[in-house]
């Protein structure tokens, strides 16, 4: 990427994906306490202090995996407006597909700290999958790209339940989620006591 003239290499998001992302697009796919939380908790985080856990609950039980820094929320926010740009991108024709190296990751991120009863975020803040997908069916009237269907393929080790939180809660026929990944709930730390699967 960026050697060759056909595999373009972008470091940089706009400020109007930037804005569109925390604006427009993150309020719709997780809920307005989450953010708040979220936001906090990151400007409380003294300019020097690394490693803080950004998601732990209020009993102060797990959530120590999602580490960050002063700069986790902003970060978190670009890795959106990226996504926003590469749907943009491949919509417009510019691009046949893309791929965005963004940090923090996001299919854990669901609408709310701890989708589906997961035991931690899994290193995710905000869910960038999801947020495109919502951004793509957005109405060009409300600045999305008003496509009729978007089907999201997750694969990983891990289950996005995230990503499943926030689509399949919406009962909007426009979504298809497929996940594809190893094992079960256990994966991802949930575990029934009392299920033989």
């Amino acid at each position: 990427a960026g050697t060759d003239p056909n595999v373009l290499l972008l470091t940089e998001v706009e400020d109007s994906y930037y804005n569109m992302a925390e604006k427009v697009v993150i309020p719709k796919a997780h809920k307005k306490s989450y953010i708040k939380r979220l936001k906090t908790k990151i400007q409380s985080i003294p300019p020097d202090q690394k490693g803080v856990p950004l998601t732990e609950d209020s009993d102060g039980e797990g959530g120590d995996d999602t580490m960050g820094s002063r700069g986790s929320y902003a970060a978190a926010v670009v890795g959106i407006g990226a996504s926003l740009k590469a749907v943009d991108m491949v919509v417009t024709g510019k691009c046949v597909n893309v791929f965005c190296a963004i940090r923090p990751p996001g299919h854990h991120a669901g609408l709310e700290l701890r989708p589906m009863q997961a035991v931690s975020n899994g290193f995710c803040l905000f869910n960038a999958a999801a947020c495109a997908a919502i951004y793509a069916t957005t109405p060009l009237s409300q600045g999305g790209l008003g496509l009729r269907r978007v089907c999201v393929i997750d694969f990983d080790v891990h289950h996005g339940n995230g990503t499943q939180d926030i689509l399949c809660s919406t009962y909007d026929p426009r979504y298809l989620y497929v996940s594809i990944h190893a094992g079960g709930a256990h994966i991802n730390g949930f575990e029934d006591e009392g299920s033989e699967d």
